[in-house]
């Protein structure tokens, strides 16, 4: 009896103390203690247990659920005062310096911090978290209830820390923390499956015979809306569809990675953040940032193990789409490049893996997919501007590689030209540069300056130039090579260095003077009539002639730009002729209407041949020329004679002030002594708007014109009208366009009337274009002739009608057939439907009599035919 109740003595003393440790983490004091002493275990009892039992099949009752409910109680309020209280420990310690402590106090404070469990908000350096981890891992046990539930799938408590271990917490420990966890989400998958067959059996077992015998399509469905309905417990699916995108039968694998894709892109992963292993997370702060609660510790190293795995599994995919990308089959290839892009562009987890995949598909072997993969690019840095930096090291790495095709580098500078530079991008540009001299250097010593490449190259630099801010010595060095390209290589590619040389173009004299004889040059270039770029030449030219201080040089320009446009098509002359009009505001005095003449030298002297038996047989000289001239004439008579002599056969060397078309240098051929004679061939031109255009000039007035010359008048908009084609309505084309495309002009005013509208027709002449004014008076005359006609055949067809609404029932069908066949063969604009009445009159009439039937049948005869001519006439 005495050992019993020893023993029954000391299970009271174990349970009373689990009981306050119990009560103190839920927030509780020793009060509460004594007050539940005298209360019965009810937990003895088979019923409490089967209760017991019956809870925690379910979701149990958390603690963190317990600790709130009592702090919503508020039982702290109704407590009474105690000495030895929290508020009385800190009453004390503030007097601690005005009060010595007894011995007797201090004993009790001991006796009462002997039971305090140390809460969330107590500092965590008092446990060590290793000795901690293992008694945690030790003394796990398998729970009935969900730590998750759906919808939660990771931890954003600690999204913005650190990545990487602490220091302090040993390799061996991370190892079992994480195997741990692993053993934590099997434990969970499993629980949430038994959950879900006994609430949802049927569901359960038709989703295992589709996933075990349905049809592709229903399997993938089926593994869809598992992954959408928990991605945490059924992340072991993933497996499977990863498993379909390895298969070689390409629709499976396909209709895989599109799933996988969606699933991604919308369901199982973050969106702003990328993924973390699980030793990169915090595991040193994991226990005291969850208050040391067994429940709240393991969901945080269940989440941290999903993610883990998460992020293995989406490196799997993207090594399938890396596979898919190197196939033979282009479809397969399209498929898994546009599915890299969109990743990418959705998802920062792996981007420098995707990155790379698709900057080597810039060198595929398909020329399309290149291309595709180059516009794709372009399309991620306006996306995302952040990149451009990486993307451009990226390429570099590309371009540079040591065997890589010529077709992927010029895809690469392709790309790398079209990039949207702004002032904070000075590095940038500089870097860009940099890798278009070296390009540049490599073909000018191949020889290779007449191709793609060169024009690409030119293009980049001179996009990055204005926002690089180079030294003047950086370019200098090339210089001398792009002058010799301007006159060896096609017009495009001469037209983008000059361009860039007119950047450079105020550093210096010599270069400026060198420049203006290239451009000068240039302008009698044959290929200028069939160049795409008419547009940018004009607007060179226009910038050079407006900066250029001499105006010689300008007069030069001005009068060779007119000569151009008269074997010019009429887009180009009238672009040319509004630049001049520009040009004319700023500089006035460049239109010279008057030639100025000056007595020269250079003029031509005929001569008389003296008769042959003429003793004086020599020439004459001119009164106005010297006696050195009339000796060196009468010494050329005498071994040549000839009817006629040119002054500059004679070695008389002498300036010539006259215009001369042919010099190489504007400033020296006389523009500024010759008039602008080509305006008035202009102004009889064949086409309106440049005779226009030119007669505008001639009386001083300046044009004004909103649209774009080069797209308004060419020969397609013009056949557009003439065959009564509608314009077409603004378009969203933004997407089809690239970033540098060149916007198409916008109809405006009276060119969005269709020519056949009465509107059109109706207009006065002096407010109709005058490319339009042709149509407008056709359309203007035919509608003054179809009004009376029309009018004379209505009252035919009404005549006829009455006629025949009148005629007897007796007709026979083969005279209706005739009066028929001529309504029917009438040339004139009769509307269906009268037509229609007429036919359905005749028709139903009925046959009787044959004889008045024949008379009338003539005069019906008669009269059609008569209007049958007249309409004709």
């Amino acid at each position: 009896m005495a050992a019993n109740k020893k023993k029954e003595n000391k299970t009271r003393v174990k349970s009373s103390s689990l009981k306050l440790e119990g009560i103190k983490e839920l927030g509780g004091t020793e009060e509460d203690v004594t007050l539940l002493q005298d209360v019965a275990d009810s937990g003895s009892g088979s019923e409490a247990e089967s209760v017991a039992d019956d809870v925690s099949d379910d979701d149990s009752i958390q603690q963190d659920e317990i600790q709130n409910f009592l702090k919503q109680l508020d039982i702290e309020k109704h407590r009474p005062k105690v000495k030895g209280s929290k508020k009385a420990e800190h009453t004390e310690a503030a007097n601690e310096d005005q009060e010595p402590s007894t011995s007797s106090n201090k004993v009790d404070k001991k006796e009462k911090n002997k039971y305090k469990v140390q809460h969330s908000e107590v500092s965590s350096s008092v446990k060590d978290p290793g000795v901690e981890y293992r008694a945690h891992v030790r003394a796990y046990q398998s729970r009935k209830y969900l730590l998750v539930k759906p919808g939660e799938y990771f931890d954003t408590t600690q999204a913005s820390e650190g990545d990487g271990n602490l220091p302090g917490l040993p390799s061996d420990l991370t190892r079992q923390m994480e195997e741990f966890a692993a053993k934590l989400l099997s434990d969970e998958i499993d629980v949430y499956n038994k959950q879900r067959e006994n609430a949802k059996r049927s569901d359960v077992q038709w989703m295992r015979t589709v996933l075990t015998s349905g049809t592709l399509a229903d399997k993938v469905a089926a593994l869809t809306v598992l992954l959408q309905e928990s991605p945490l417990h059924n992340v072991t699916y993933i497996d499977t569809l990863l498993n379909m995108a390895r298969k070689k039968n390409r629709r499976e694998n396909l209709q895989a990675v599109d799933t996988l894709k969606e699933l991604f892109l919308t369901d199982i992963m973050p969106s702003n953040r990328k993924l973390k292993a699980f030793a990169q997370h915090d595991l040193t702060s994991l226990g005291s940032a969850a208050g040391w609660n067994r429940d709240v510790m393991d969901k945080r190293l269940l989440l941290w193990q999903y993610e883990a795995q998460l992020k293995l599994k989406y490196t799997e995919f993207v090594n399938i789409l890396k596979t898919l990308a190197h196939d033979v089959l282009l479809p397969t290839k399209q498929k898994a490049v546009s599915t890299i892009f969109n990743m990418l562009v959705e998802k920062p987890e792996q981007e420098k893996l995707l990155l790379t995949t698709l900057i080597n598909k810039v060198g595929d072997p398909h020329y399309k997919l290149a291309a595709t993969v180059s516009h794709l690019l372009t399309k991620l840095v306006e996306t995302h501007p952040n990149m451009k930096t990486i993307v451009v090291r990226e390429v570099e790495q590309l371009i540079f590689r040591p065997n890589v095709a010529e077709r992927a580098q010029y895809y690469s500078v392709c790309f790398l030209n079209q990039l949207r530079l702004s002032p904070s991008h000075r590095q940038l540009a500089a870097k860009l540069i940099s890798i278009y001299f070296a390009f540049f250097k490599g073909f000018v010593k191949k020889g290779e300056v007449d191709s793609k490449m060169m024009s690409a190259l030119l293009s980049g630099v001179n996009r990055a130039y204005p926002y690089a801010k180079l030294e003047e010595k950086v370019l200098s060095e090339q210089l001398e090579h792009l002058y010799k390209i301007v006159h060896i290589v096609n017009f495009n590619t001469s037209l983008q260095a000059l361009m860039l040389l007119y950047q450079v173009m105020g550093t210096s004299e010599s270069i400026s003077e060198r420049y203006y004889n290239a451009l000068y040059r240039k302008l009698v270039d044959p290929a200028l009539a069939t160049s795409s770029k008419q547009a940018a030449f004009l607007n060179l030219v226009f910038k050079s002639i407006k900066m250029d201080e001499s105006e010689r040089r300008v007069k030069a320009f001005a009068k060779r730009l007119l000569q151009v446009c008269r074997y010019q098509q009429p887009p180009f002359t009238c672009g040319a002729l509004v630049l001049l009009s520009e040009v004319l505001k700023v500089k006035p005095g460049v239109l010279t209407l008057t030639h100025t003449e000056e007595d020269s030298d250079d003029e031509e002297h005929f001569v008389d041949q003296p008769a042959p038996d003429d003793p004086d047989h020599t020439i004459k000289p001119d009164s106005d020329s010297d006696q050195a001239s009339s000796d060196v004439e009468q010494t050329e008579a005498k071994h040549k004679p000839s009817t006629w002599v040119h002054k500059k056969n004679l070695n008389h060397k002498t300036e010539r002030m006259d215009y001369d078309p042919y010099h190489r240098n504007p400033a020296y051929c006389h523009a500024e002594n010759a008039c602008m004679w080509e305006l008035q061939g202009l102004a009889a031109h064949f086409h309106p708007t440049v005779a226009l255009f030119a007669r505008q000039i001639l009386q001083g007035e300046s044009i004004e014109y909103p649209g774009d010359p080069l797209q308004d008048f060419t020969l397609i908009r013009f056949l557009e009208r003439f065959v009564f084609k509608n314009p077409k309505k603004k378009q969203q084309v933004e997407e089809k366009l690239g970033a540098l495309s060149r916007v198409k002009s916008e109809v405006r005013g009276i060119k969005t009337l269709s020519v056949t509208s009465d509107t059109f027709a109706n207009l006065e002449e002096r407010i109709v274009p005058v490319d339009d004014v042709f149509l407008h008076r056709y359309f203007r005359q035919k509608l003054s002739r179809k009004t009376p006609a029309r009018k004379r055949m209505m009252t035919a067809m009404e005549t006829v009608s009455v006629i025949l609404s009148l005629t007897p029932s007796w007709i026979n069908m083969r005279a209706t057939w005739t009066v028929l066949m001529l309504i029917l063969t009438s040339t004139s604009p009769v509307s269906l439907a009268r037509r229609r009445v007429i036919v359905l009159k005749i028709v139903m009439m009925k046959r009787k009599r044959q004889k008045m039937m024949i008379s009338l049948m003539r005069r019906l005869t008669l009269m059609m035919m008569n209007l049958q001519k007249s309409f004709k006439t």
